[in-house]
């Protein structure tokens, strides 16, 4: 039995396959080279500057350099990385904020995140791969409103006399609560100031008229939320009255946090 076009079959698919080989091996060791060039160029730094045994320094600035509040909290904040080698020169310089991943350090970061001494580690490496000890600054930074909730009742204090007793419970776990102003249709009618979180002020009520009484709590970065209540009841001997709690809005950084559904209450009066 003849055997050769067989043998000549097998042999031509053996050349394809190793011209294929051939023909895609440059673009395999151009893509490796590529994602080694960094690793590389470090090993050959650390043979060139062998005599550099100095690691780099880092230094931190934030912005702005002080608390924006005076009981030394940041409203926002962001920080700049100064990396120094006067032998080799700075190859990279990494950082990370709290429990966060290690990032490499290119420009100015805006601190997104909010915590009470909010730790930022960071360090670099020279050219002649000399690792610099592990930095550390802490920060109190504050980027959300505090909360708010808002509850109220009336008495009768006399002949047609009434007054209105409103409580702001308000909450703050970060820079703490500062006051609660309280606006009387559209005024501002009264501030209580405190650390709370309860907030007590009372206004005369008249009969029939539709009465609006909004609390705006302030923590003590100023971050504010509010809390509205409509009264459209009248005063009539134990009837039971409905009292409209508008939908709360928490404002930080150009959106709103919808924080408390809708609700509603009703209150007999005497």
């Amino acid at each position: 039995m003849n055997r050769t076009p067989l043998f000549r079959k097998r042999l031509v698919r053996t050349v394809i396959i190793m011209l294929f080989l051939i023909s895609i091996l440059p673009s395999v060791g151009s893509l490796s080279r590529e994602y080694n060039t960094k690793d590389m160029l470090l090993q050959q730094n650390k043979v060139l500057y062998n005599n550099d045994t100095t690691p780099p320094v880092t230094t931190i600035s934030f912005i702005p350099p002080e608390p924006t509040s005076p009981n030394g909290w940041y409203m926002y904040a962001s920080f700049v990385l100064n990396a120094t080698d006067d032998s080799s020169g700075v190859y990279t310089t990494r950082y990370r904020i709290g429990a966060g991943p290690w990032k490499y350090y290119l420009l100015q970061v805006n601190i997104v995140a909010s915590d009470k001494d909010l730790v930022i580690e960071y360090f670099s490496i020279d050219a002649a791969g000399n690792i610099e000890p592990v930095k550390n600054a802490t920060i109190n930074i504050d980027l959300l409103p505090p909360l708010i909730n808002l509850n109220c009742t009336w008495e009768k204090i006399g002949d047609n006399r009434y007054v209105i007793i409103v409580v702001a419970d308000c909450y703050d776990g970060l820079s703490g609560m500062q006051k609660v102003e309280f606006y009387l249709n559209g005024d501002l009618n009264g501030t209580v100031t405190g650390p709370g979180p309860e907030y007590v002020w009372t206004c005369d009520y008249e009969p029939g008229v539709t009465t609006w009484i909004k609390a705006v709590a302030y923590d003590n970065v100023g971050w504010t939320a509010e809390y509205t209540i409509i009264f459209p009841y009248s005063t009539q001997s134990r009837s039971s009255q409905k009292v409209i709690y508008l939908l709360p809005f928490q404002q930080c950084n150009n959106f709103f946090y919808n924080l408390i559904t809708r609700g509603e209450i009703w209150i007999n009066a005497h």
